[in-house]
């Protein structure tokens, strides 16, 4: 299968603004996106949509299917690497903290 463009531009890292990255960007559909990481279509589609909501990924167009029927397929420009923070500094009266337990086999 030939995936869509990879497309490279260029990022001010925000810890050290004197250099500049190259940051690679793919333009994948959900499927794409599942057949390049091994995953289900359910598990693509739900990390797609976290990672919009959070505004790492955004939409860029549609693909129609050949014979033209159905639903168009989204296509997402997907960064190659992300930072995905699960909750805020707001949250912390409700993190639990725990010990965790070392369990030898």
């Amino acid at each position: 299968m030939v995936y869509s463009n990879v497309v490279v531009s260029q990022t001010n890292q925000p810890t050290n603004k004197r250099k500049r990255i190259m940051e690679k960007k793919m333009k994948v559909t959900v499927a794409e996106f599942q057949e390049i990481k091994g995953i289900s279509y359910a598990e693509a589609n739900s990390l797609m949509n976290i990672l919009k909501v959070d505004g790492q990924v955004s939409l860029v167009g549609q693909r129609k299917r050949a014979d033209g029927r159905g639903k168009p397929s989204n296509i997402f420009e997907i960064p190659q690497f992300i930072t995905l923070q699960l909750f805020a500094d707001a949250d912390a009266p409700k993190v639990v903290e725990t010990e965790s337990e070392t369990v030898e086999a």
